[in-house]
């Protein structure tokens, strides 16, 4: 079994910027979340957020980082299984379902390791995606008609949206949190993220070349990437995106190494309503999202950082905040909607 993915970064993060954001989205709706995400069999995100959440859909490997086999040792399923029965039967939870499989392989193939068929009949409102590696990695697997694939990150992304996309309801309302590795220079990603950029970035790609620290550089193309990819996922689905500042914290709770790895936490509201129809409109200006510095969160602690040779705009640590501010959350997240 791995060791708990928990460091104090993520702890502070989990405390103090997604358990505020989750509380204030329970409030205002009036209701309890349907959890989808990736929680492991340690499912520290779920007890953190246990008051606020109602259904868990959730996914499991077997055995990370080896491609999937149904004869591979079903350890972690079990775990995570038994804790989130416990949870059911302490009546904290009201149902949950595991997938056996990495979340990209299941969703592509439309279907787990164990043949169970992925399916969704409700709105998922709060996603978890906490990612344990880079964007660049991809998840082998085999198709319905026996073929080899590759299923990336934001293929699963992808596929998520337009799930959420066929439930029909009055209004779709949901909050993202996607957690990535801040390494991707290997191979096809890296082509994807110097390059297959929007033109009109281009400019604010040039002067992070001021930056001297690579590791400070490659977050701020990552987040362009990220942000320009998510965009692009939710409005072609009728969602409108609302993004929360990005968050830069430390894997491990030491210095910076090369044993070190920095991660990088995107918040992301979703929002759709039944007057919605084809792509969905984008209140926010992309330069403007990227041209924020970060929050950095370091061994558990906010630390105000500023990076040389580069102009950007201060972010504070107030996450509700930045979502009472969202011009969607004021117009259209309504009680019992």
């Amino acid at each position: 079994m791995a060791n708990t993915f928990s460091t104090p970064s993520k702890i502070k993060i989990r405390q103090e910027w997604n358990l505020p954001i989750l509380k204030l989205i329970s409030e205002r709706t009036g209701k309890k979340l349907i959890y989808l995400g990736l929680p492991s069999p340690d499912v520290d995100d779920i007890y953190e957020w246990i008051d606020y959440i109602d259904n868990v859909i959730a996914f499991q490997c077997r055995k990370y980082p080896k491609p999937s086999e149904p004869s591979q040792s079903k350890e972690a399923l079990d775990l995570l299984e038994t804790k989130l029965n416990t949870l059911e039967t302490q009546g904290k939870i009201s149902t949950f379902t595991i997938y056996d499989g990495y979340i990209e392989e299941v969703l592509l193939r439309g279907r787990d390791i164990s043949n169970n068929i992925y399916s969704q009949n409700e709105v998922i409102t709060l996603y978890n995606l906490d990612y344990c590696n880079s964007l660049s990695v991809p998840i082998p697997y085999i198709d319905s008609d026996g073929n080899e694939k590759k299923g990336y990150k934001f293929d699963a992304i992808k596929k998520l949206m337009e799930f959420q996309n066929r439930i029909q309801v009055a209004s779709k309302k949901f909050i993202l949190f996607l957690t990535i590795k801040c390494d991707y220079y290997e191979g096809e990603m890296g082509v994807l993220i110097n390059e297959g950029c929007d033109a009109n970035l281009k400019p604010i790609h040039q002067q992070y070349d001021n930056i001297k620290d690579i590791f400070e550089k490659k977050a701020r193309l990552l987040r362009s990437y990220t942000i320009q990819n998510l965009k692009a996922f939710f409005i072609s689905n009728g969602f409108i995106p609302e993004f929360l500042p990005t968050i830069n914290y430390n894997g491990k709770p030491i210095p910076r190494s090369k044993n070190d790895f920095i991660l990088l936490h995107f918040s992301v509201l979703g929002t759709q309503m039944t007057t919605a129809a084809g792509i969905a409109p984008f209140y926010q200006k992309i330069d403007e999202l990227i041209k924020q510095n970060f929050i950095y969160v370091r061994n558990g602690n906010v630390q105000d950082i500023k990076i040389p040779n580069i102009e950007e705009m201060d972010v504070q640590y107030t996450p509700e905040d930045y979502i009472t501010g969202c011009d969607s959350f004021v117009k259209h997240w309504i009680q019992n909607e």
